[in-house]
């Protein structure tokens, strides 16, 4: 069975809590144990939200990364500039 998928949700919720783009409920009946179905909510860890979280992840340390090193470029530069005045 699906995680998060039960018969149980299915007799409770009945349909998606969602909205669609017209502004009018969703008619899916296959719902998670949270009322959306897998196009408004579902079960949260689709691939998608994965693959994104790692590569926000990725973009984070590359940019402290090249601040760290702007940083050294930076006092290495002044100390040049101090010596050559």
């Amino acid at each position: 069975m699906m995680k998060g998928f039960s018969l149980r949700s299915l007799l409770l919720f009945g349909a998606c809590k969602g909205i669609t783009k017209k502004g009018t409920p969703c008619q899916a009946r296959e719902v998670w144990s949270n009322g959306f179905c897998k196009h408004h909510g579902g079960d949260g860890e689709s691939p998608f939200e994965i693959r994104k979280r790692a590569l926000i992840e990725k973009n984070r340390r590359r940019t402290a990364r090249l601040m760290r090193r702007l940083g050294r470029l930076k006092r290495l530069a002044e100390r040049n500039g101090d010596k050559a005045k």
